[in-house]
């Protein structure tokens, strides 16, 4: 099911992917890592269809969707390398209509780190409207901002591409995706586009997204002082005079004109959309990235200078995020930076910029939960306006019951180890230090178990819901009996006789 190439020190990663994809739990996916210029992992595998009909190959494309933030600062970043762009200086200075409503004096800056307090759009627009770009960038012109530019910071989830972009095609004339293409993808061969051409459109994977919340019409009807403070969150949502409204739900992208998820569509994906629909291969990231983690050249190809890169991930906004549920985000000049809610990895040197997707269900979907002494979960779904997803509203009931759920979901509760332990979300604790050893010698344990008893035991857990003590007991024996038959079964048998350890195959 999965193919491509692992190094043999990143083979962990691999059995991950792996089991990803077996148990159901991703559809298809890719994932590609670079060391010191050097590719480990270039792995691929599942479907691009949810029928299964046709597999995600080398060449798949996804829409990466806010992950192309980054490779648009980067793109921007060129411009302030060569002194074409001064952080400091107006926006209007570039972009004379901008001036309107208190804006002349915004300065270039705010639009990098979401301080500009334009991370959405107040004026209704009709679906489909981001793949305007004149439209998008008119509104934000003579837009008055959100809040007082610089006071604070908010997601500006898709208007930082318009922002960003615009300033780019007014200084250089071309559009970023233009630009991209010309100065960075092709010297740099990654298959990569913001603006996806016709042709590649073969290679593009579709995007499943979750069912909406069914709560949100019911919570609209009662009195907002009734609510806490979550759940009037969720309501700000749909108010496009509110931060996380204007961003995430004016025109809503999650439906066309025609009713389909809009990312699938050929207007979004031909559009140029730099905050949200950058098409393109892991690999490609993991290049774009790796040159950038060595120096900013490769193969005589320059991206940026060390100077430039230092300057793209020095801290511009730290603290509660305005649009994601005033959760703790922080921003460089266009990339993420990590902060306790946002991982970047261990690294405290480490910058980029993640999209849409990834979930708590897949840390809590395992046979075997462990957690190191410094974990920490919560579920950001519902603080960011979006409903769980991954499969937490089905597994996390049945793991800690409804009541601990909803607290987990609607309180913003943050769990340390211990607490995690304690509600039954992890079976054990182990030091940091520990975490990698332990986990493995419990997935080796598993993994060199019984498959078939292994198989038939999570079917028996999993569909017991809802019967009767009768019921479930006529299939534990049916189960029983089948795997009796098992050459799992003669082998434990026979190694329980000899008095050794079974093996499995």
């Amino acid at each position: 099911m999965v193919s491509g190439y692992c190094d043999e020190r990143f083979l962990d990663a691999k059995e991950i992917l792996e089991k990803s994809i077996d148990s159901g739990f991703e559809l298809g996916c890719a994932i590609s890592l670079e060391v010191k210029g050097e590719k480990v992992i270039d792995l691929w595998g599942g479907y691009v269809d949810t029928d299964k009909t046709k597999l995600w190959e080398e060449d798949t494309i996804v829409n990466v969707f806010s992950t192309t933030k980054g490779v648009a600062a980067i793109c921007l970043l060129q411009l302030i390398e060569k002194g074409l762009l001064d952080l400091d200086k107006p926006v209007s200075h570039y972009w004379p209509e901008f001036a309107e409503n208190g804006k002349e004096n915004i300065p270039v800056r705010y639009l990098f780190c979401h301080k500009s307090g334009l991370c959405g759009i107040r004026n209704p627009l009709e679906p489909g409207s981001f793949t305007n770009w004149d439209l998008i960038c008119n509104e934000l012109a003579k837009q008055e901002p959100l809040w007082e530019p610089g006071t604070a910071h908010g997601y500006h989830a898709l208007t930082y591409g318009h922002l960003v972009g615009e300033m780019l095609r007014r200084i250089d004339g071309r559009t970023i995706g233009e630009y991209f293409n010309e100065e960075i993808a092709k010297p740099l061969d990654l298959d990569f586009w913001i603006g996806l051409p016709e042709s590649e459109f073969s290679r593009v994977t579709n995007i499943y997204p979750s069912k909406p919340n069914p709560l949100l019409p019911l919570l609209a009807k009662l009195p907002r002082f009734l609510l806490p403070g979550p759940m009037k969150f969720l309501l700000d949502f749909t108010d496009t005079n509110k931060p996380v409204g204007a961003a995430f739900n004016n025109p809503p992208v999650n439906s066309n004109e025609n009713n389909e998820f809009e990312a699938n569509s050929k207007e979004w994906r031909k559009a140029e959309i730099p905050a949200a629909n950058g098409h393109g291969t892991a690999r490609s990231l993991a290049k774009l990235y790796g040159v950038l983690a060595n120096g900013g050249s490769r193969d005589g190809v320059h991206v940026l200078s060390p100077d430039t890169i230092e300057l793209g991930r020095q801290t511009q906004s730290d603290g509660k995020d305005l649009v994601l549920g005033h959760m703790h985000t922080r921003f460089g000049i266009g990339f993420m930076l990590g902060t306790k809610n946002v991982s970047m990895g261990p690294n405290p040197e480490s910058f980029g910029h993640g999209g849409a997707g990834g979930s708590l269900g897949f840390a809590l979907a395992g046979d075997y939960r462990i957690a190191s002494e410094s974990a920490k979960i919560l579920s950001a779904h519902f603080k960011r306006g979006f409903v769980p997803a991954g499969g937490a509203t089905y597994i996390l009931p049945r793991l800690i019951g409804l009541g601990k759920t909803q607290a987990l979901f609607f309180g913003g509760k943050t769990l340390n180890s211990e607490e995690m332990l304690e509600w039954g979300l992890v079976h054990e604790v182990v030091s940091d230090d520990e975490l990698k050893q332990r986990t493995m010698e419990m997935a080796k344990q598993i993994a060199a178990g019984p498959k078939t008893a292994l198989a038939e035991t999570k079917k028996l857990l999993l569909e017991s819901e809802g019967l009767s003590l009768d019921e479930e007991l006529r299939r534990e024996r049916e189960k029983n009996r089948d795997s009796g038959n098992s050459g799992d079964a003669v082998e434990g048998i026979k190694a329980f006789l000899e008095k050794r350890e079974p093996k499995f195959e």
